[in-house]
């Protein structure tokens, strides 16, 4: 895996896992600019199994290129969507996958500085229900039972306003929003509108969602 680094060591960060005959090997090497070597370490606590992860499992299921669902990615930790193509072998056979990460965590920043009335939010929520920005970024990751990061979904998320405005978006089953929806509802004596909008395409099936309070008209 070749990324870009963000941990101040140097620019550019590559792992690369080993298994041979003799075990396993998990290699990171930090490089400068120019790609000289700035650090170079082992790691023999790195579990990292690209054959468990979404990206390759997608391209390996359908053998043809793919985009993921928005899913946590284990080194960074931040949320984001793969576009990841197979490696043949030979006519019929697999021999991998080779996946490029686009990091959507600028999206949960944008909204953050979105002001809508008051105390209102904007959120974005895939059509299974996990919502992937939030103006709160710590507020869309939960932990899964075998200690893996994974989307809140939004019938669980600690945002109880969006809960109860768009509960229902998380159940499987539930028919796409086709055209924009609004709607107000009550939340603890305070009255709310909000604005659930049709999923953007296919390949992102992603619904807007806004809630705002409602309001009230001067005596």
């Amino acid at each position: 895996m070749v990324m870009r680094n963000i941990d101040g060591i140097a620019k550019f960060r590559t792992k690369i896992i080993t298994n041979d005959g003799l075990g396993r090997t998990t290699e990171l090497i930090w490089r400068n600019d120019d790609f000289s070597v700035a650090k170079h370490v082992f790691d023999p606590a790195d579990s990292y199994d690209p054959r468990n992860r979404p990206w390759y499992l997608k391209a390996k299921a359908e053998l043809t290129t793919i985009w993921t669902d928005p899913y946590i990615f284990y080194s960074s930790k931040q949320p984001g969507i793969t576009l990841s193509a197979p490696v043949a072998s030979g006519a019929d056979g697999f021999r991998g996958a080779v996946g490029v990460d686009i990091e959507i965590s600028m999206i949960s920043d944008f909204l953050s500085r979105l002001n809508i009335g008051a105390n209102g939010k904007a959120l974005i929520i895939h059509s299974n229900g996990d919502v992937i920005a939030h103006p709160n970024a710590a507020l869309i990751k939960t932990q899964s039972d075998d200690g893996t990061l994974r989307f809140a979904n939004i019938r669980e998320i600690d945002d109880p306003i969006a809960r109860v405005a768009f509960g229902e978006l998380g159940y499987e089953g539930k028919e796409r929003i086709t055209k924009e929806t609004p709607s107000d509802f009550i939340h603890a004596g305070s009255r709310y509108v909000s604005t659930v909008m049709p999923v953007i395409s296919e390949q992102l099936p992603w619904t807007i969602a806004v809630y705002a309070p409602r309001m009230t008209s001067p005596r």
